[in-house]
């Protein structure tokens, strides 16, 4: 990643919600109405670029099949266990490589009572804090931002010095961000959780097996020379891959099947790429 400049990743998922947005509400797998007060005139699916959208959407479908919908499924998914936490009595919410995630502001009133946690690579969150005035109902009270680097600096640090209570009930979201990160950070994240939080604590997040890595790696060297793939997980180990690490795997799904439980009605037709897994994942 570039030091000072903005996740190209974080604008390519926004622009996946704002598409997804645009449809009518019977055609859209989620409901993300927020995304829009984020794009800018050269937010497109491949990053900040002057390519029309129309020629962007082609090539990023034919080249990346089923990606933009499996974006639009883990943020539902991620929405139904947030929301999920919440009702549940969990006092914190803390989204690591947030990006431009509304989640917080999308559900405002469902997460009145608890403290909410941003944290994100500095200039992405530099970037969404400018764009944040642009949305209904800014500034967010329980809303706290945290810049963070995850791959120089103490993540327990920064979150204590925004507030952070290690003793409170708190969900961990980590969504689109494991892969982006080598094995050390995944069990530092890991260990961070499962020792820096209260119980009942559980973090929701999602990874791809290693044969991904290894294929961006070989044949899409350029495009993700800023945001390379770095960690991938066989998803049949995880459930030993987490109990080694004092979590029990409370949900585990195949992409495949949570499309298949999104995608239905006038949606059904949408190809979500298959080979993601999202796990909630609960400290024992």
């Amino acid at each position: 990643m570039i030091d000072d400049k903005p996740s190209q990743t974080a604008i390519m998922a926004l622009v996946s919600r704002a598409l997804d947005a645009r449809l009518a509400p019977e055609r859209r797998i989620c409901q993300d109405e927020f995304a829009r007060y984020f794009l800018t005139n050269r937010s497109t699916l491949l990053g900040e670029t002057w390519i029309p959208e129309p020629l962007v959407r082609f090539y990023h479908r034919a080249r990346y099949p089923g990606v933009s919908a499996y974006v639009m499924v883990r943020t539902r998914f991620f929405d139904d266990v947030a929301l999920q936490a919440a009702r549940n009595g969990a006092m914190q919410i803390v989204d690591l490589g947030a990006g431009y995630d509304t989640r917080f502001y999308r559900y405002k009133n469902e997460f009145a009572g608890v403290c909410l946690f941003e944290v994100d690579f500095p200039a992405t969150q530099r970037r969404k804090r400018e764009l944040l005035q642009r949305v209904p109902g800014f500034p967010f009270e329980n809303v706290r931002f945290v810049p963070v680097d995850f791959m120089k600096e103490s993540l327990p640090e920064k979150l204590a010095g925004a507030g952070f209570d290690p003793t409170a009930k708190t969900l961990f979201l980590w969504e689109g961000v494991s892969y982006y990160v080598d094995a050390v950070v995944v069990d530092a994240v890991l260990k961070f959780v499962r020792d820096g939080s209260g119980p009942g604590s559980s973090l929701v997040f999602d990874t791809v097996p290693p044969f991904i890595v290894e294929y961006t790696r070989r044949h899409k060297p350029s495009i993700n020379a800023a945001e390379p793939l770095l960690w991938g997980i066989e998803p049949e180990t995880i459930p030993a891959f987490l109990r080694e690490r004092g979590f029990d795997c409370a949900e585990h799904h195949l992409a495949s099947e949570l499309g298949e439980k999104y995608c239905v009605g006038k949606v059904k037709r949408r190809y979500v790429a298959p080979w993601y897994s999202l796990i909630l994942a609960a400290v024992r």
